[in-house]
C-alpha cells in the first residue's frame, strides 16, 4: 500500500467507463507548456509527500534528542518503578518528564522511552499504570505499526480513507492495549485505570500543546475515542461481557483483509469495450482506418488520420493494427 504500483499477483478490476475518461484527461496536455496534466499531478505528488516524509523523519530523530535531557534521575521511587516493570521488560528503558502539557506517551523503536508530563499530577500507582500501558505498546511492536502508517499517510497524503484508516488503526491498538493490561496484570484496577484515562484526557484537552512527541499517545482529544475506550473497561469489568480470544482475532484478521485489499485488487482503466465492431461512442476502430504509433515511451492510436489516444500499452483487442515506429523526423 506504501508503494503505488501494481505487484505481479495483484488482481486488476478492470474500469470501462470512469478511468478510461480521467485518464484521458490527465494525458492531454497543457496548451501553454506542453505539459501533461498527470505530469503536473505527479509531480506534486512527489513533492507533497517527499515534504512529509522529511518533516516526519526530522522530528522523531530529533525527539530522542530531545528526550535526553529530561530523563529521571535515579531516585528510590523511580528505582522501585524501574524494578517492578523489569518483571515484564529486562531490557533498558527509560523515563522522560518533559515540561509540556502533553498525553502520557512512548517512542523508541529499538529502546523505549516512556514521556510522561510534568505538569500533570499523578500519583505512584497512576503512574505505574500509565508505564504499564506504554511498555506493553512497545512489547506488541504497536510502535513499529504505527510507524509504517505514519510513512503511508505521508505517501498517500491525498487519500482521506489512508488518513481515516490511521485513526481507527489507533484505537484498535489502544483497545487491544487495554485488553491485555486488563488480563495480564495482577490486581489490575479497571475502574482506577478507566478514571487515570478520563483525568488524562481532561488535562490535555485543557491544554493548547499538540501532541507531535511520539507516536502513541496514552489517550487522545478526541470524544468519541475517549468513550469508546471507557465503554470497553467497563464491560471488562462484567466477566459476562469480557471478549474471548477470537474477537481479537478477527479484528487482527479484518485489519489484514483491509491492507491485503490493497495490494491484490487494484482498479485500471480498460479499453475493452471499444472494439473493432463497436459504435456505440461513435467511432469504428478497424485495421483499415486505424493504425498504432510507437514513439517509444507511449502508443498512439491515430483512428481516419486522427488522434485518438495515447496508451502506456497495447490493449489486447488492438493488437490488430498496424504498428508503426517513429523516427527522428516523425514519418514512418
Amino acid at each position: 500500500m506504501a508503494i503505488p504500483i501494481n505487484f505481479p499477483f495483484t488482481y486488476t478490476i478492470y474500469s470501462y467507463h470512469i478511468l478510461p475518461g480521467l485518464l484521458e484527461f490527465a494525458r492531454y496536455p497543457n496548451a501553454e507548456a506542453q505539459i501533461r496534466i498527470d505530469t503536473i499531478m505527479f509531480f506534486i505528488w512527489l513533492v507533497v509527500a517527499v515534504i512529509l516524509l522529511t518533516r516526519f523523519l526530522f522530528r522523531y530523530i530529533h525527539l530522542k534528542k530531545y528526550l535526553s535531557n529530561y530523563y529521571v534521575e535515579h531516585t528510590p521511587f523511580w528505582e522501585e518503578t524501574t524494578s517492578s516493570l523489569q518483571a515484564y521488560y529486562n531490557k533498558p528503558l527509560q523515563i522522560a518528564k518533559i515540561p509540556l502539557c502533553i498525553s502520557p506517551s512512548v517512542c523508541g523503536l529499538f529502546t523505549p522511552v516512556i514521556i510522561l508530563p510534568d505538569t500533570l499530577n499523578l500519583s505512584e500507582d497512576e503512574i505505574k499504570y500509565i508505564c504499564f500501558h506504554e511498555l506493553a505498546h512497545y512489547q506488541k511492536h504497536h510502535l513499529w505499526i504505527i510507524f509504517f502508517m505514519e510513512i503511508i499517510c505521508c505517501i498517500h497524503w491525498w487519500n482521506p480513507f489512508v488518513h481515516l484508516m490511521k485513526k481507527e488503526l489507533s484505537l484498535f491498538l489502544e483497545l487491544s492495549n487495554d485488553f491485555y493490561l486488563v488480563n495480564h496484570i495482577p490486581g489490575f484496577n479497571i475502574l482506577d485505570y478507566a478514571s487515570l484515562i478520563k483525568k488524562t484526557a481532561k488535562f490535555i484537552h485543557s491544554s493548547k500543546e499538540k501532541n507531535s512527541t511520539s507516536l502513541l499517545s496514552f489517550t487522545a482529544k478526541s470524544p468519541s475515542v475517549l468513550t469508546t475506550r471507557i465503554h470497553f473497561l467497563l464491560k471488562q469489568s462484567n466477566s459476562e461481557y469480557r471478549p474471548k480470544r477470537y474477537a481479537l482475532f478477527l479484528l487482527y484478521f479484518t485489519m489484514f483483509i483491509s491492507v491485503s485489499l490493497s495490494l491484490f485488487i487494484v482498479p485500471e482503466s480498460n479499453l475493452k469495450e471499444i472494439e473493432s465492431n463497436d459504435t456505440s461512442m461513435g467511432v469504428t476502430i478497424e485495421p483499415d482506418n486505424a493504425y498504432i504509433l510507437d514513439n517509444g515511451s507511449s502508443y498512439q492510436i491515430y483512428v481516419d488520420g486522427n488522434f485518438f489516444v495515447e496508451l502506456d500499452e497495447i490493449p489486447e483487442d488492438f493488437k490488430n493494427l498496424p504498428i508503426y515506429k517513429e523516427d527522428v523526423e516523425g514519418e514512418n
